[in-house]
């Protein structure tokens, strides 16, 4: 008996070790990501402050929620309801309105998804906006950021139009609605009859059925040129009415940062207010009051801007090769 008890102590002491060994492994990782996420940081706001972009801090908390229809907002409903931002477009824009010039934040956003290897609930979103300039230098702003943060890859520059033609043989810009649900239903999506006139959903279903698996084969690339179904806040071209002036850039098959040539016009902006929610209605969606301090901002008066928003944890996950973006915090989740 002596023996056997002996034997369990033995046995208790080595879990009990390997459990703390555990611990002190779990710790030493957390204090890395935080260690590396401290010197990005840094890294950031000495690239900013060496271009001069002012770093401002705007709320959180908003009486509006985000009306894409591609965005599931996060509402609090003590009192008059208030948003969880999706993003500080709206409060970055109501300061470009008092002429602050470039500007940037880096804060909290929220979205209603669901949590995954590349998605959460809360995130940190780096988003700036450049006064006077065209979206290719916005470009080129990204490329220097991700430089300066230790992003050493080539990044190519392809059109929307180029990779979807190539995967699927449809031009995104002039194919038929029916071309691309038969396309999407090839490939195994499940299309309601609601669906078969949504010609911005069977783009997004083609893309993410056909587009998207072969990029995480690609190279590093800058998107640009999405067809004008979305658009979402940019402005069309103006010398081809079918092409939005936006770009994505997608490192491993994963979106990192989403750049605009912003809409200036509030009644452009209204519109767009309008039109998603008239999008959001078909799909059975909530509708969203449209964001009323926003157009006042942009009815004082707003710069020519292009804007673009980079998800920090996606950021690293591309830097340090990391391929669950859940192992980049506190697990509350």
């Amino acid at each position: 008996m002596t023996q056997e008890l002996g034997s369990m102590c033995h046995v208790l002491r080595k879990i009990k070790a390997h459990g703390m060994d555990d611990s002190k492994s779990d710790n030493a990782k957390t204090r890395e990501v935080f260690r590396r996420r401290a010197l990005l940081l840094q890294k950031i706001r000495t690239y900013f402050s060496s271009e001069g972009v002012t770093e401002v801090n705007t709320p959180v908390l908003s009486e509006f929620g985000s009306c894409e229809p591609a965005l599931k907002n996060l509402s609090l409903n003590k009192g008059r309801r208030k948003y969880l931002r999706t993003s500080s477009e709206s409060s970055l824009k109501q300061l470009l309105s008092h002429n602050l010039g470039d500007v940037y934040e880096i804060g909290p956003v929220f979205r209603d998804e669901e949590i995954g290897p590349c998605h959460l609930e809360e995130f940190t979103m780096v988003e700036w906006y450049r006064t006077n300039v065209e979206l290719l230098f916005l470009i080129e702003d990204v490329r220097c950021l991700l430089a300066r943060c230790g992003y050493q890859d080539n990044i190519d520059i392809t059109t929307y139009a180029e990779l979807f033609q190539n995967a699927s043989g449809l031009n995104p810009h002039n194919c038929g609605n029916s071309e691309l649900v038969s396309c999407a239903i090839e490939k195994g999506v499940d299309l309601k009859e609601c669906d078969l006139n949504d010609r911005a959903l069977l783009l997004d279903a083609v893309y993410v059925s056909v587009v998207e698996p072969l990029l995480k084969s690609f190279s590093p690339v800058f998107i640009i040129d999405y067809p004008k179904e979305h658009r979402a806040y940019a402005r069309l071209s103006g010398t081809t009415e079918t092409v939005a002036l936006r770009f994505e850039l997608i490192i491993n098959g994963i979106e990192i940062a989403n750049g605009y040539d912003e809409i200036t016009e509030s009644l452009e902006q209204k519109d767009r207010f309008n039109t998603e929610n008239r999008l959001r209605k078909r799909r059975g969606l909530e509708q969203i009051e449209p964001d009323a301090a926003w157009l006042d901002a942009l009815s004082s008066g707003v710069p020519s801007v292009c804007g673009v928003a980079l998800g920090l944890e996606r950021l690293e996950m591309a830097l340090w090769e990391i391929s669950d973006i859940r192992s980049l915090g506190i697990k509350s989740y």
